[in-house]
């Protein structure tokens, strides 16, 4: 079935031309404000985030991560593995960033996993390629569709591969896409995930992005909102871990 979606770009270095601006609706507001913290090892969660580090073959087509497709990619591509040209341990520089992501999305009702699941629904983020190679535009650190709602539970993502950067910033782009796949709106808050238009640090010092309580949304969203509360949303679509 064939979906309304606007694609969202983090750009690096002051790259990408445009700013592809995404939306998402607000949260309720009869819903817990937040999930509280959690401390590992953590219990099993409901929902399946899967971060394909491998290398994949895509095929352009509806947003569907269970087929490998996804409208994100003007012809088929085979996105090469992440950190495939890394000098040094590729495995232990993947479970830095796996970590980092799980640690922000640690109190909601989500798996973070490196293995596709088998079956069931899951997101996809995959990680590898230069974002010319893949979408064939220059300096992009990752692009998601991006929706007024929760509405794909099989919707997909890409992040691209910048060399050696820092676990931190690789996290960014992930749980940015994340909270694109989830129906999120692009904020303008500088250290906000959800930041990702023009002027947003993508490349900044080591620091974990955060999802804010009252976010400031781009006045171009086409959402209709002016502030977000991403902790609150996240509680609602996903549920407490």
């Amino acid at each position: 079935m064939s979906r309304a979606w606007f694609v969202v770009a983090v750009c690096v270095a002051g790259g990408c031309g445009d700013d592809n601006k995404g939306a998402a609706d607000a949260a309720q507001p009869d819903v817990p404000a937040m999930c509280p913290a959690q401390q590992p090892p953590y219990a099993m969660g409901v929902h399946t985030y899967y971060l394909n580090f491998e290398g994949q073959a895509l095929m352009p087509g509806d947003d569907n991560s269970l087929a490998n497709t996804t409208p994100l990619i003007p012809n088929p591509v085979t996105v090469p593995r992440f950190y495939d040209n890394i000098i040094g341990d590729r495995t232990a520089s993947i479970a830095a960033i796996v970590g980092v992501v799980e640690r922000a999305l640690a109190p909601y009702s989500i798996n973070v996993v490196t293995t596709r699941p088998p079956n069931s629904d899951y997101w996809m983020t995959v990680l590898g390629g230069t974002s010319q190679n893949v979408i064939g535009t220059p300096d992009v650190g990752s692009v998601a569709p991006g929706r007024c709602m929760n509405d794909d539970p099989n919707s997909v993502s890409l992040v691209f591969d910048l060399g050696a950067m820092g676990p931190d910033t690789y996290a960014y782009f992930i749980l940015s896409d994340f909270g694109a796949l989830l129906g999120m709106a692009v904020t303008t808050d500088p250290g906000d995930c959800m930041c990702r238009a023009n002027g947003c640090p993508a490349m900044g010092p080591a620091q974990v992005c955060s999802f804010g309580t009252a976010a400031t949304v781009d006045p171009m969203s086409p959402c209709g909102i002016t502030h977000q509360n991403e902790q609150r949303y996240l509680a609602t679509e996903l549920g407490c871990r």
